[in-house]
């Protein structure tokens, strides 16, 4: 994929050919003839853009606050860039403005290859004198740039080959019959010169159409083969939605849309053409009036993402439906899948289907996270009578039940809002039902449970996905009341047959699903101007076999990304531990939290911020909390150290066996949990004051093959465990040395690189291909980098230099497979590639002591989480070296980001505060 931006190079290119070929080689082709440029369009074209008003697309890029949000996404910037360069040339060069101004610029994005695109890039001309500006204009830049070209002739016309300075081929270009033809593939100028002389495309009587009709005065205009845009749209999609899009040909003929930028919205408008064959997908529309939708007066006001029908007569639809499938694997799928159902209970529910459906059919999601979305998805049917519907479906699932020796599916559940409110509930067992009905389209949803809500039929994953349905609706949080969806609907027309909304904020793992790593990379680069873009809308109806569309999506850089507080515990007193999520055996979808505050409280925090339990300690816990499987029955315990004992604690906050272990010597660091064979035989690890370091086992004796091994100096962090190439080594440093140990405590590697540990910094594991590029990579006290390989080599890196308390981190911050070095030095926050680039600093209003916290959100994006504990502030950074929208918050600890709950869309940050609250908000 070589180009993102279709517009990227359209200006320069063709101004550039221009002065090319009139300064050297414009002499045999001086007729007019007054031929639009788009008959020179190849009859295989996807993708077509005219440019009528270049003016006003040129103010329109340049106002308004969506403009400014586009032109900080690294997809748009060079479009921005390059029209600042064109406005100055024409501000400079009226006769070169006027022109441009006069022209229609066509684009038509073709194929190149078997996997790439390319742009043919088109200008009408009128007479030599539009030729002799153009040549005044830039017969000096094109000398400046040392291109050479060379000439061949071809269908009586000659195509200039133009070279850059390492002879590469940069571009080809043509005059052919007053039209100009630019394009870096030359075969794409020859296929434009032999369309001149057919004008096949202008005689497809689709494309001529919606040509014809297209908006007069509107700055773009964009047309799409629907035969041929399949394959170029799925050059831009994931490997896992590249092969159902490059398949989806039959969509319909043509499309044309007029796109409109205005200060806050992004619109297109136009119409779609069928054809006259029953196997275009829009066909089967073509027998449909359109309607207004009510689905969004009972979707979630959360919904994510939905799609909807709005059918002006299913039962027609159903078999326009059948008839566009008919001899495709969906079809025979879906027959398959209804006879199923009917063999099982001998009903004919397909039949009732197709009689009693009314409006509304749709699949909506309020959590798209990136993996089982289907958990978070519903399928909505609007049926006519609600009574006869349940009545119908009662009937079924007593008849599976009772034929399938299934009671379950006979039993109606029950969920209880309150004492006054409940809601009948019961078990699907055709979780496909969706994909049987309308097609693999409908397929994300599973149909395991459905409900009644109104007159519509849900259709959900879960019991509890359900009764979450119905809290919305019964405290009127439905979409139809939900701010950002009101902000754009009215831009859209209230009638159609079709409609899509994607809530982008809480859509950006979806789109990082579908679209292709580089591509959803340019647009998460910025994700927070990302986020500022409210919402997404679709809507298509039919009326004369032509397709209305209207699409709309709005921005407002006032919506801001804040965390919100979910709820605040009140500790004894201040706490300066890092909270700890830990796992809830008895529920395992929802975590909880542990906490230590200053006077040695350990608190166990339910999701909902409940107290379950709280324990006082004699010392502050060294390090972090451990869970493991004491008894191997699932159950799990909390494991920590404080300085003179080891603690393993169960759920209900009771000391478990024997413990609390008293240390046989006092610890200097925490202690270090491993199971070196996945099989819960624990090994503990606790480096002691004697220096000499402590192994375990689970019952609190000592591991007899152990031989205690005894460091130089003392060990300040936790011992590690690592399996490199088939070895394990046992790693410990002290203030001067790093000790590659095997599981018996011998020296299995010797090492030699002796400096002043920095004592605040682990040892971070580096893992290569092989023993020998593998290395364990910290600081020392001048903030040199030492990197201590497993073969006993070292290296060391002069980076920056650095205060002796300085933190240091060493993860992959940009993204590109290879970790970076990060430097928290009093008031700076640097970062730095191991080539020795800087990639971004940050400068905080005092100096600050705090460890670097690196925190992996959506997309793999890493963000750096930093405490100014005397300004009571947390800090998280983008990995570009900006603040992440909405902070710093309140604070006076490190902080923990992660899902207090399985279903959750956002995260949770819980983090300690001067005031002595523990506070947990949310972060998207």
């Amino acid at each position: 994929m070589k180009r993102l931006w279709i517009f990227g190079i359209l200006v320069v290119l063709l101004i550039t050919a221009g002065g090319y070929f009139a300064y050297n080689h414009f002499s045999q082709d001086k007729v007019y003839e007054g031929i639009p440029a788009a008959n020179a369009i190849p009859h295989n074209t996807p993708l077509v853009f005219i440019i009528d008003d270049l003016k006003d697309l040129s103010n329109s890029l340049h106002k308004g606050n969506l403009s400014k949000g586009l032109e900080t996404m690294p997809l748009f910037t060079p479009i921005y860039k390059l029209f600042e360069e064109l406005d100055a040339k024409m501000a400079a060069n009226k006769q070169l403005q006027s022109i441009l101004y006069d022209k229609k610029i066509t684009i038509a994005v073709n194929f190149s290859g078997k996997n790439s695109y390319q742009n043919l890039y088109l200008m009408a001309l009128d007479n030599d004198e539009e030729l002799s500006v153009l040549k005044n204009e830039l017969s000096q830049y094109a000398g400046a740039h040392g291109f050479k070209i060379s000439q061949r002739a071809y269908e009586h016309n000659t195509i200039f080959d133009v070279n850059g300075k390492k002879g590469k081929d940069e571009f080809s270009f043509a005059l052919s019959r007053g039209v100009m033809i630019v394009s870096e593939d030359a075969t794409l100028v020859e296929d434009a010169i032999r369309q001149l002389g057919e004008g096949t495309l202008q005689k497809d009587k689709y494309f001529n159409k919606l040509y014809r009709i297209a908006g007069d005065g509107c700055a773009v205009s964009m047309f799409l083969n629907h035969g041929a845009f399949a394959r170029l749209q799925s050059y831009f999609m994931n490997h896992e939605y590249k092969k159902g899009i490059a398949s989806f040909t039959d969509y319909g003929e043509w499309s044309g849309l007029d796109l409109v930028i205005k200060d806050k919205s992004f619109s297109m408008n136009g119409f779609s053409l069928a054809g006259d064959s029953v196997k275009n997908m829009l066909s089967i529309f073509g027998n449909q009036k359109p309607i207004t939708s009510d689905v969004e007066d009972i979707l979630p006001a959360h919904t994510a993402w939905y799609a909807g029908l709005s059918l002006s007569d299913f039962e027609v639809f159903s078999e326009d439906f059948d008839r566009f499938t008919k001899g495709k694997s969906s079809y025979f799928k879906r027959l398959e899948g209804f006879e199923r159902m009917k063999r099982s209970t001998n009903l004919d529910l397909l039949s009732f289907l197709k009689e009693n459906i009314e409006n509304d059919v749709a699949m909506a999601f309020t959590d798209l996270e990136e993996e089982m979305p289907e958990r978070f998805g519903y399928f909505v049917i609007e049926m006519k009578s609600r009574s006869q519907a349940k009545e119908k479906f009662e009937e079924f699932l007593n008849r599976y039940a009772s034929r399938q020796k299934k009671p379950e599916y006979a039993k109606v559940m029950k969920y209880n809002l309150d004492k006054e409110t409940s809601f009948d509930i019961y078990k699907f067992p055709f979780e496909d039902f969706p994909r049987y009905l309308l097609g693999d389209f409908f397929s994300p949803v599973k149909a395991r449970y459905f409900t009644f809500v109104e007159n519509y039929m849900i259709f959900g994953s879960s019991f509890k996905d359900l009764c979450k349905f119905h809290h919305s609706n019964v405290l009127n949080e439905t979409l139809r009341r939900d701010i950002t969806f009101n902000k754009f609907a009215d831009n859209l027309t209230q009638r159609g047959s079709f409609s899509l909304f994607v809530n982008i904020n809480r859509s950006i793992s979806l789109l990082k699903r579908m679209l292709a790593p580089e591509v959803f990379d340019l647009l998460v680069k910025n994700e927070e101007i990302l986020r500022n873009f409210g919402a997404l809308g679709l809507r298509f109806g039919c009326e004369d076999r032509m397709v209305f569309n209207y699409a709309y999506l709005n921005y407002d850089e006032e919506k801001k990304n804040e965390p919100q507080t979910v709820w605040r515990h009140r500790l004894d007193t201040v706490s300066n531990f890092k909270p700890v999520f830990v796992m809830n055996h008895r529920d395992r979808k929802n975590k909880e939290c542990m906490i230590q505050d200053q006077k040695h409280n350990l608190y166990l925090l339910s999701k909902d911020g409940r107290k379950v339990w709280k324990k006082t300690l004699s010392e502050p816990i060294m390090g972090s909390v451990h869970q493991i499987d004491y008894y191997r029955n699932g159950k799990l315990q909390y494991l920590f150290n404080t300085k003179s004992k080891l603690y393993l604690i169960d759920r209900n906050g009771n000391n478990v066996a024997k413990y609390p272990i008293r240390l046989r010597s006092k610890a200097t660091n925490p202690v270090a949990v491993f199971d070196y064979d996945k099989n819960r035989n624990y090994r503990f690890f606790i480096a002691g004051e004697d220096q000499k370091i402590y192994a375990y086992q689970k019952d609190g004796n000592l591991v007899s093959g152990w031989k205690k091994f005894k460091t130089e100096h003392q060990v300040a962090q936790p011992v590690q465990f690592h399996r490199i190439s088939g070895k394990d080594f046992i790693v410990a440093a002290d203030t001067r040395k790093t000790y590659l140990l095997d599981r018996r405590g011998s020296v299995r590697v010797k090492t030699s690189d002796v400096f002043d540990h920095c004592p605040q910094n682990e040892l971070i594991l580096d893992k290569g291909k092989s023993l020998a590029d593998t290395r364990l990579v910290t600081t020392d006290v001048d903030g040199k980098v030492h990197s201590q390989y497993f073969d006993g080599k070292s290296k060391t890196d002069e980076v920056i230099d650095c205060e002796k308390d300085h933190s240091f981190s060493f993860e992959d911050v940009n993204g590109d497979g290879k970790k970076d070095f990060i430097f928290l030095d009093e008031d700076e926050l640097n970062c730095y590639t191991q080539s020795g680039k800087k990639l971004f600093d940050y400068e905080f209003d005092q100096a600050i002591i705090s460890p670097i916290n690196c925190y992996t959100f959506s997309g793999g994006k890493k963000k750096i989480g930093i405490c100014s504990a005397k300004e009571n502030k947390i800090y998280l950074i983008n990995n570009d070296g900006s603040l992440y929208n909405g902070f710093p918050l309140n604070g006076s600890s490190s902080f923990s980001i992660g899902f207090l709950s399985a279903g959750n869309s956002h995260f949770n940050l819980i983090v300690g505060n001067e005031d002595g609250y523990l506070l947990n908000y949310l972060v998207e």
